[in-house]
C-alpha cells in the first residue's frame, strides 16, 4: 500500500465559501462526492504522491453542513462552513499523543463547529507521525474542519534558537497551506488569524510575518470584525520555561488594535495560564498546551505579573460566538469546566 493511501478524508481551513479537502487512495485517481440536501457533485482529487490526495472547494454556501465520502467508499463525512453564530475547540500540543485520545473524545462531546489546533502535532516532523496524528483525530475530522497553525516540532529540526534552514515541507504536506501558513478565515462577525510563529525569536515587530498581521487587523477594523489569534509560541508564563514564550513582538502590536483583538491564543507550554496585558481591561493571552501530555514544570513558580488563572491539568479551549456574547472555556479532559470568561 502507498505510505499514505489509508488516510480518511479530512477538511482544512473552511469559510463562508471555501474549504479543503485531503485525503488517501491507493487509486490513480481519486475523487469526492459532496452533498448539499438533495444536491449531489463530485470533485476529481489533485494526486500529491504516495496515496494522498487534495480537492479545492469553491462557491460553498455560509453556514452549511456539507456531507462528502471518497467515491467508492460508503463511510459518509461532514463539515460545516463559516456562520455567524458558531463554536469551536482549541487544543495544543498532542505531540507524543500521551492524552491525545481522551482530548479527541473531550472535544467531540463538544460538537464544535470548527477545530483549531496549536502546533507540535507530532514529537518528529515525518510522514508516519503525521498519519498517527490524523488516524487518533478521526472520530473529530469526521465532522469538524480543522485550522491548524505549525509548531516547533512541526518544522524538519526543532531546536532552540530557531535555524534559518528549518522548513516546514512535512506539515506542509498533510496540514499546511505550503504559502507561508498565515491563515485568515472570515467567520463573521470575527476573523480568525492563523500565525506562523513556532518559538521564541521567529518574529520581530517589523518582520513580513508581524506586517501581515497588522493588515489583517486593519482589514478587520474597517470591516466591523473583531479578531481571535492563534499560534504556537504564547506570550506569557509563570512557569520556568521563560525561555519558550515571547512577550516581545504581539503584546506590543496588538496594543495597537485593542479596539480589534478579542484574545491571544499559544502553546508550546503543556499548562494552562490565562493572562491580560497590559492589565485586566487589556487583551487576553492564554497559554493552552494541555491535550496531549503535562511536563514537570508547573505553573506558578516564576512571576507573571498578568496572570489571571494558572492550572496544571490536560485540557482543551472552547470559543462560542452567540448573538449575546462571546465566550471561553477551558475544559478538563473529565469534561469539568474549570476557567470561564467573557470577551
Amino acid at each position: 500500500m502507498l505510505p499514505d493511501a489509508a488516510i480518511a478524508p479530512y477538511v482544512l481551513r473552511p469559510t463562508a465559501d471555501r474549504a479543503t479537502i485531503r485525503w488517501g487512495s491507493e487509486a490513480k485517481e481519486s475523487a469526492i462526492e459532496l452533498r448539499d440536501g438533495d444536491a449531489r457533485w463530485t470533485v476529481l482529487g489533485e494526486d500529491r504522491g504516495d496515496g494522498l490526495f487534495e480537492a479545492r472547494l469553491d462557491g460553498l454556501r455560509p453556514g452549511v453542513r456539507y456531507h462528502y465520502r471518497r467515491v467508492g467508499v460508503e463511510e459518509i463525512r461532514s463539515f460545516r462552513t463559516a456562520s455567524s453564530e458558531f463554536s469551536l475547540v482549541v487544543f495544543g500540543d498532542p505531540q507524543n499523543h500521551l492524552h491525545y485520545p481522551e482530548a479527541v473524545a473531550t472535544m467531540v462531546a463538544l460538537q464544535p463547529d470548527l477545530a483549531v489546533g496549536l502546533g507540535d502535532y507530532v514529537g518528529a516532523s515525518d510522514g508516519t507521525s503525521y498519519r498517527r496524528f490524523l488516524h487518533l483525530s478521526e472520530p473529530l475530522l469526521a465532522t469538524t474542519a480543522l485550522l491548524p497553525v505549525p509548531g516547533n516540532h512541526d518544522y524538519r529540526r526543532h531546536s532552540s534558537p530557531f535555524p534559518e534552514e528549518n522548513d516546514s515541507e512535512v506539515f506542509d504536506r498533510y496540514l499546511g497551506d505550503g504559502k507561508g501558513n498565515q491563515v485568515s478565515l472570515s467567520w463573521r462577525p470575527v476573523r480568525l488569524l492563523g500565525l506562523n510563529y513556532p518559538d521564541r525569536g521567529t518574529w520581530t515587530l517589523d518582520c513580513p510575518r508581524a506586517q501581515w498581521l497588522r493588515t489583517q487587523l486593519r482589514e478587520a477594523r474597517s470591516a466591523g470584525q473583531r479578531a481571535v489569534l492563534f499560534q504556537h509560541c504564547p506570550c506569557f508564563t509563570s512557569t520556568r520555561i521563560t525561555w519558550a514564550v515571547d512577550d516581545r513582538v504581539l503584546p506590543v502590536l496588538l496594543g495597537e488594535f485593542a479596539d480589534v483583538v478579542l484574545a491571544d491564543l499559544g502553546g508550546h507550554i503543556h499548562t494552562y495560564e490565562r493572562s491580560r496585558y497590559p492589565d485586566r481591561p487589556g487583551v487576553p493571552f492564554i497559554t493552552t498546551g494541555g491535550a496531549g501530555e503535562l511536563y514537570d514544570y508547573p505553573v506558578d513558580v516564576c512571576p507573571n505579573p498578568y496572570q489571571i488563572v494558572a492550572a496544571d491539568r490536560l485540557h482543551v479551549c472552547r470559543l462560542r460566538v452567540r448573538a449575546e456574547g462571546i465566550t471561553v472555556a477551558a475544559v478538563a479532559l473529565d469534561g469539568q469546566t474549570f476557567d470561564e470568561f467573557g470577551l
